[in-house]
């Protein structure tokens, strides 16, 4: 099955979803499950191709939402200005 597979490190959030292109940019849509022992939110997203536009939301402790973009795409959007695409194969790992 393609898809894209996405992973983030946030221990101390009481949620975590991707929203992008592909669920208009819902937070409902897509809420990652949380690997405890690491701190990792994961999630795999059958149909969602190369070059979708993503974010994180994040809910912190205190009920706070914030949308974060990959530190890798921060560093990168600079050097290739991918700008958080999802990219064929990529793995986003903390």
């Amino acid at each position: 099955m393609s898809g894209t597979r996405f992973a983030v490190w946030a221990p101390n959030a009481s949620r975590v979803s991707v929203v992008g292109d592909f669920n208009h940019w819902d937070g409902r849509c897509h809420g990652m499950r949380l690997r405890r022992e690491c701190g990792v939110w994961e999630i795999f997203l059958p149909g969602v191709r190369s070059g979708a536009r993503y974010k994180y939301e994040i809910r912190d402790q205190d009920g706070r939402v914030v949308a974060r973009e990959r530190v890798w795409a921060q560093a990168h959007r600079t050097l290739a200005r991918l700008n958080g695409k999802a990219q064929q194969g990529q793995e986003s790992a903390p």
